[in-house]
Protein backbone atom coordinates (compact mmCIF):
# COMPACT_ATOMS: atom_id res chain seq x y z
CA UNK A 1 0.00 0.00 0.00
CA UNK A 2 1.06 3.50 -1.40
CA UNK A 3 1.52 5.53 2.62
CA UNK A 4 2.76 8.55 0.70
CA UNK A 5 -1.22 8.72 -1.10
CA UNK A 6 -3.81 11.64 0.66
CA UNK A 7 -6.48 9.05 0.54
CA UNK A 8 -8.95 11.14 2.35
CA UNK A 9 -8.62 13.85 0.05
CA UNK A 10 -9.86 11.28 -2.70
CA UNK A 11 -13.43 11.75 -3.98
CA UNK A 12 -14.21 8.01 -4.44
CA UNK A 13 -16.85 6.26 -2.13
CA UNK A 14 -14.49 4.00 -0.66
CA UNK A 15 -16.51 3.35 2.61
CA UNK A 16 -19.69 2.90 0.21
CA UNK A 17 -18.16 0.88 -1.96
CA UNK A 18 -16.14 -1.14 1.08
CA UNK A 19 -20.39 -2.25 2.50
CA UNK A 20 -21.26 -2.85 -0.57
CA UNK A 21 -18.39 -4.91 -1.54
CA UNK A 22 -19.23 -6.70 1.77
CA UNK A 23 -22.50 -7.34 0.97
CA UNK A 24 -22.16 -8.73 -2.63
CA UNK A 25 -19.71 -11.21 -0.94
CA UNK A 26 -21.98 -12.37 1.23
CA UNK A 27 -24.83 -13.03 -0.95
CA UNK A 28 -22.31 -14.26 -3.45
CA UNK A 29 -20.55 -16.59 -0.84
CA UNK A 30 -24.06 -18.18 0.63
CA UNK A 31 -26.00 -18.24 -2.46
CA UNK A 32 -23.30 -19.90 -4.74
CA UNK A 33 -22.70 -22.58 -1.56
CA UNK A 34 -26.42 -23.38 -1.31
CA UNK A 35 -26.76 -23.11 -5.36
CA UNK A 36 -24.26 -25.51 -6.03
CA UNK A 37 -24.30 -28.01 -3.01
CA UNK A 38 -26.93 -30.69 -4.45
CA UNK A 39 -25.03 -30.43 -7.85
CA UNK A 40 -21.51 -30.79 -7.19
CA UNK A 41 -21.15 -31.69 -3.57
CA UNK A 42 -20.46 -29.29 -0.34
CA UNK A 43 -16.51 -29.19 -0.92
CA UNK A 44 -16.93 -27.96 -4.49
CA UNK A 45 -19.26 -25.64 -3.84
CA UNK A 46 -17.42 -24.01 -0.93
CA UNK A 47 -14.34 -23.95 -3.55
CA UNK A 48 -16.32 -22.21 -5.95
CA UNK A 49 -18.20 -20.00 -3.80
CA UNK A 50 -15.39 -18.91 -1.79
CA UNK A 51 -12.96 -18.24 -5.05
CA UNK A 52 -15.93 -16.00 -6.86
CA UNK A 53 -17.12 -14.34 -4.13
CA UNK A 54 -13.66 -13.40 -1.96
CA UNK A 55 -11.37 -13.39 -5.12
CA UNK A 56 -13.01 -13.33 -8.64
CA UNK A 57 -16.39 -10.49 -8.21
CA UNK A 58 -14.35 -7.96 -5.42
CA UNK A 59 -11.21 -7.68 -8.03
CA UNK A 60 -12.84 -7.53 -10.73
CA UNK A 61 -15.98 -4.65 -9.14
CA UNK A 62 -12.69 -2.69 -8.36
CA UNK A 63 -11.68 -2.82 -11.56
CA UNK A 64 -14.46 -1.47 -12.85
CA UNK A 65 -14.64 1.40 -10.41
CA UNK A 66 -10.82 2.13 -11.81
CA UNK A 67 -9.25 1.65 -7.99
CA UNK A 68 -5.78 0.51 -8.12
CA UNK A 69 -5.20 -2.55 -6.33
CA UNK A 70 -1.78 -1.88 -5.90
CA UNK A 71 -3.36 1.38 -3.62
CA UNK A 72 -5.28 -1.01 -1.77
CA UNK A 73 -3.93 -4.49 -0.96
CA UNK A 74 -1.01 -4.89 1.83
CA UNK A 75 1.67 -6.48 -0.22
CA UNK A 76 5.07 -6.88 0.48
CA UNK A 77 6.28 -10.62 0.74
CA UNK A 78 6.14 -12.99 3.66
CA UNK A 79 10.02 -12.52 5.33
CA UNK A 80 11.23 -15.39 6.52
CA UNK A 81 12.08 -14.46 9.60
CA UNK A 82 8.34 -13.64 10.18
CA UNK A 83 7.86 -17.63 9.98
CA UNK A 84 8.39 -19.15 13.46
CA UNK A 85 7.34 -16.32 15.70
CA UNK A 86 3.74 -16.06 13.35
CA UNK A 87 3.59 -19.82 13.18
CA UNK A 88 3.60 -19.75 17.30
CA UNK A 89 1.18 -16.81 16.86
CA UNK A 90 -1.25 -18.63 14.89
CA UNK A 91 -1.52 -21.84 17.25
CA UNK A 92 -1.61 -19.92 20.60
CA UNK A 93 -4.26 -17.65 18.99
CA UNK A 94 -6.51 -20.54 17.96
CA UNK A 95 -6.11 -21.84 21.42
CA UNK A 96 -7.17 -18.68 23.06
CA UNK A 97 -10.23 -18.58 20.80
CA UNK A 98 -10.84 -21.79 21.86
CA UNK A 99 -10.95 -20.67 25.26
CA UNK A 100 -12.86 -17.83 24.83
CA UNK A 101 -15.48 -20.38 22.89
CA UNK A 102 -15.52 -22.77 26.14
CA UNK A 103 -16.03 -19.36 28.42
CA UNK A 104 -19.18 -18.52 26.08
CA UNK A 105 -20.17 -22.02 26.07
CA UNK A 106 -20.36 -22.40 30.02
CA UNK A 107 -22.05 -19.10 30.23
CA UNK A 108 -24.43 -19.16 27.15
CA UNK A 109 -24.39 -23.02 26.13
CA UNK A 110 -24.18 -23.89 22.18
CA UNK A 111 -27.53 -26.20 21.71
CA UNK A 112 -26.55 -29.43 20.86
CA UNK A 113 -28.67 -29.70 17.84
CA UNK A 114 -26.48 -26.71 16.39
CA UNK A 115 -23.16 -28.93 17.64
CA UNK A 116 -24.83 -31.59 15.56
CA UNK A 117 -25.54 -30.25 12.70
CA UNK A 118 -21.67 -28.70 12.52
CA UNK A 119 -20.25 -31.91 12.81
CA UNK A 120 -22.88 -33.41 9.88
CA UNK A 121 -21.45 -30.46 7.93
CA UNK A 122 -17.76 -31.11 8.74
CA UNK A 123 -18.35 -34.61 8.37
CA UNK A 124 -19.31 -34.44 4.52
CA UNK A 125 -16.28 -32.01 3.77
CA UNK A 126 -13.94 -34.14 5.62
CA UNK A 127 -14.18 -37.49 3.99
CA UNK A 128 -12.06 -39.81 4.72
CA UNK A 129 -12.21 -42.15 1.63
CA UNK A 130 -8.99 -42.02 0.35
CA UNK A 131 -5.31 -39.63 0.34
CA UNK A 132 -6.68 -37.63 -1.86
CA UNK A 133 -10.26 -36.82 -0.25
CA UNK A 134 -8.33 -36.21 2.92
CA UNK A 135 -6.00 -33.31 0.91
CA UNK A 136 -8.92 -31.97 -1.12
CA UNK A 137 -10.97 -31.14 2.28
CA UNK A 138 -7.73 -29.65 3.89
CA UNK A 139 -8.21 -27.27 0.64
CA UNK A 140 -11.34 -26.17 1.19
CA UNK A 141 -11.54 -25.82 4.66
CA UNK A 142 -7.94 -24.54 5.63
CA UNK A 143 -6.52 -23.08 2.59
CA UNK A 144 -9.01 -21.82 -0.11
CA UNK A 145 -11.11 -20.09 2.97
CA UNK A 146 -7.48 -18.35 4.33
CA UNK A 147 -6.91 -16.84 0.79
CA UNK A 148 -10.52 -15.87 -0.19
CA UNK A 149 -11.41 -14.26 2.90
CA UNK A 150 -8.27 -12.17 3.90
CA UNK A 151 -7.52 -11.00 0.39
CA UNK A 152 -10.99 -9.85 1.28
CA UNK A 153 -11.40 -8.65 4.14
CA UNK A 154 -7.45 -8.14 5.57
CA UNK A 155 -7.10 -7.17 1.60
CA UNK A 156 -9.57 -4.99 -0.76
CA UNK A 157 -11.70 -3.90 2.18
CA UNK A 158 -9.16 -3.24 4.66
CA UNK A 159 -7.64 -1.12 2.10
CA UNK A 160 -11.14 0.82 1.23
CA UNK A 161 -11.33 1.32 4.74
CA UNK A 162 -8.09 2.69 5.54
CA UNK A 163 -8.87 5.51 2.70
CA UNK A 164 -11.18 6.84 5.33
CA UNK A 165 -10.29 6.02 8.38
CA UNK A 166 -7.58 5.64 10.68
CA UNK A 167 -6.10 2.16 11.09
CA UNK A 168 -8.34 1.20 14.21
CA UNK A 169 -10.99 2.15 13.35
CA UNK A 170 -10.68 0.56 9.77
CA UNK A 171 -9.12 -2.60 11.81
CA UNK A 172 -12.26 -3.02 14.09
CA UNK A 173 -14.41 -2.56 11.77
CA UNK A 174 -13.28 -5.18 9.51
CA UNK A 175 -12.97 -7.43 12.19
CA UNK A 176 -16.78 -7.19 13.73
CA UNK A 177 -17.87 -7.80 10.25
CA UNK A 178 -15.56 -11.15 9.63
CA UNK A 179 -16.49 -12.43 12.77
CA UNK A 180 -20.28 -11.17 11.61
CA UNK A 181 -20.07 -13.14 8.06
CA UNK A 182 -19.52 -16.69 10.09
CA UNK A 183 -23.29 -16.16 10.81
CA UNK A 184 -22.41 -17.95 14.40
CA UNK A 185 -23.52 -16.04 17.65
CA UNK A 186 -21.03 -18.11 20.00
CA UNK A 187 -18.00 -17.95 17.70
CA UNK A 188 -18.71 -14.23 17.44
CA UNK A 189 -16.12 -12.77 20.39
CA UNK A 190 -13.56 -15.26 19.31
CA UNK A 191 -13.59 -14.51 15.78
CA UNK A 192 -13.48 -10.85 16.10
CA UNK A 193 -10.62 -11.33 18.37
CA UNK A 194 -8.84 -13.16 15.73
CA UNK A 195 -10.03 -10.95 12.91
CA UNK A 196 -8.54 -7.70 15.40
CA UNK A 197 -5.05 -9.96 15.59
CA UNK A 198 -5.22 -10.83 11.50
CA UNK A 199 -5.39 -7.05 10.41
CA UNK A 200 -3.14 -5.22 12.98
CA UNK A 201 -0.53 -8.06 11.85
CA UNK A 202 -1.18 -7.16 8.13
CA UNK A 203 -0.62 -3.06 8.91
CA UNK A 204 1.71 -3.91 10.87
CA UNK A 205 4.17 -6.21 8.50
CA UNK A 206 2.57 -4.33 5.46
CA UNK A 207 1.55 -7.34 4.24
CA UNK A 208 -1.69 -10.28 3.99
CA UNK A 209 0.67 -12.90 3.54
CA UNK A 210 1.04 -13.26 7.22
CA UNK A 211 -2.56 -12.86 7.98
CA UNK A 212 -3.14 -15.86 5.36
CA UNK A 213 -0.42 -18.34 6.84
CA UNK A 214 -1.93 -17.40 10.35
CA UNK A 215 -6.18 -17.84 9.02
CA UNK A 216 -4.77 -21.17 7.16
CA UNK A 217 -2.93 -22.86 10.17
CA UNK A 218 -5.55 -22.16 12.74
CA UNK A 219 -8.05 -23.78 10.38
CA UNK A 220 -5.84 -26.76 10.09
CA UNK A 221 -5.95 -27.42 13.62
CA UNK A 222 -9.53 -27.67 13.44
CA UNK A 223 -9.45 -30.12 11.04
CA UNK A 224 -6.61 -32.58 12.91
CA UNK A 225 -9.02 -32.00 16.10
CA UNK A 226 -12.48 -33.61 13.42
CA UNK A 227 -9.71 -36.28 12.02
CA UNK A 228 -8.24 -37.07 15.48
CA UNK A 229 -11.46 -37.26 17.69
CA UNK A 230 -14.36 -39.37 16.49
CA UNK A 231 -14.95 -37.16 13.89
CA UNK A 232 -16.65 -35.05 15.71
CA UNK A 233 -16.72 -30.97 16.34
CA UNK A 234 -14.61 -30.61 18.60
CA UNK A 235 -12.25 -28.01 20.12
CA UNK A 236 -9.22 -28.22 21.82
CA UNK A 237 -9.91 -27.47 24.75
CA UNK A 238 -13.21 -29.93 25.11
CA UNK A 239 -10.69 -32.46 24.60
CA UNK A 240 -8.76 -31.06 27.56
CA UNK A 241 -11.96 -30.87 29.90
CA UNK A 242 -12.47 -34.53 28.91
CA UNK A 243 -9.27 -36.28 29.18
CA UNK A 244 -7.61 -34.25 31.93
CA UNK A 245 -8.72 -32.83 35.66
CA UNK A 246 -9.96 -29.86 36.37
CA UNK A 247 -6.97 -28.24 38.59
CA UNK A 248 -4.11 -29.53 35.52
CA UNK A 249 -7.00 -28.23 32.92
CA UNK A 250 -7.54 -24.83 34.82
CA UNK A 251 -3.60 -24.95 34.87
CA UNK A 252 -3.51 -24.95 31.22
CA UNK A 253 -6.12 -22.58 30.43
CA UNK A 254 -3.84 -19.83 32.10
CA UNK A 255 -0.73 -20.77 30.51
CA UNK A 256 -2.60 -20.50 26.95
CA UNK A 257 -3.45 -17.07 27.91
CA UNK A 258 0.11 -16.35 29.21
CA UNK A 259 1.56 -18.15 26.08
CA UNK A 260 -0.59 -16.00 23.69
CA UNK A 261 -0.14 -12.50 25.17
CA UNK A 262 4.13 -13.58 24.84
CA UNK A 263 3.45 -14.63 21.23
CA UNK A 264 1.65 -11.60 20.40
CA UNK A 265 4.23 -9.42 21.86
CA UNK A 266 7.06 -11.37 20.02
CA UNK A 267 5.78 -10.93 16.59
CA UNK A 268 4.99 -7.58 17.61
CA UNK A 269 8.69 -6.61 18.43
CA UNK A 270 10.06 -8.44 15.15
CA UNK A 271 7.44 -6.46 13.01
CA UNK A 272 7.49 -2.50 12.67
CA UNK A 273 3.73 -0.63 11.74
CA UNK A 274 3.42 0.20 7.60
CA UNK A 275 1.96 2.92 7.81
Amino acid sequence: MNSNLNFKNNRKPFILIAFALFITFSIFLFSLQTGLENLIGIKSALLISHIVAGIITPVLIILILKISIKDLIYQKSFKFSLFIPVTVLAIFLNLFSDLLLAIIDYIYPIPVSFLEKLTEMYGKILTQKNILDIFYGILVVAIVPALSEEWFFRGIFLGLLRKKWEKNIAVSVTSALFAFLHSIPWFFIPLFLVGLVLGFLTVRTGSIWPAVWVHAISNFISILLFYNFSSSYISFIEVMSIQISPIVSTLISISIVVFFVLSLRWVWKVTREEL
